[in-house]
């Protein structure tokens, strides 16, 4: 049986939080995504979960630095998380990458954040 991909993301927000396998809801996504041909939609699926989650308090971000985040920083950036996104919990991806220059660029399921080095100097060269 299909069901709207609404319906679908909740369930499987609502079973990672209540702390079912993740290996297992996952398999089983797959194979749902799989059966029902929904690979086109794959990425709306995946940030709807992460919308879902959100919403229970779970927020997963995305931080790229020029320099890897030392202890002090990262904890600094997941209390600002937990502060603007009103988060009980944080997981940080962290990506590396030179060319921002300094600065960080945080992304979440419905936000972006760039203050980053090399965007700002981009917007003063288009001032």
């Amino acid at each position: 049986m299909k069901v709207s991909r609404r319906v679908l993301t909740r369930h499987i927000a609502s079973e990672l939080q209540a702390g079912s396998s993740q290996k297992a809801l996952l398999e089983g996504l797959a194979a749902y995504i799989v059966t029902h041909r929904l690979q086109s939609q794959l990425e709306l699926i995946v940030a709807d979960i992460a919308t879902n989650l959100a919403a229970f308090g779970r927020v997963e971000a995305t931080v790229t630095t020029a320099r890897p985040l030392d202890k002090t920083l990262r904890s600094e950036l997941v209390a600002y998380i937990k502060k603007i996104e009103n988060a009980k919990d944080v997981t940080l991806d962290e990506n590396v990458d030179a060319s921002i220059l300094g600065g960080v660029i945080i992304e979440m399921p419905n936000k972006r954040f760039d203050a980053s080095v090399s965007t700002k100097l981009k917007r003063l060269k288009n001032a």
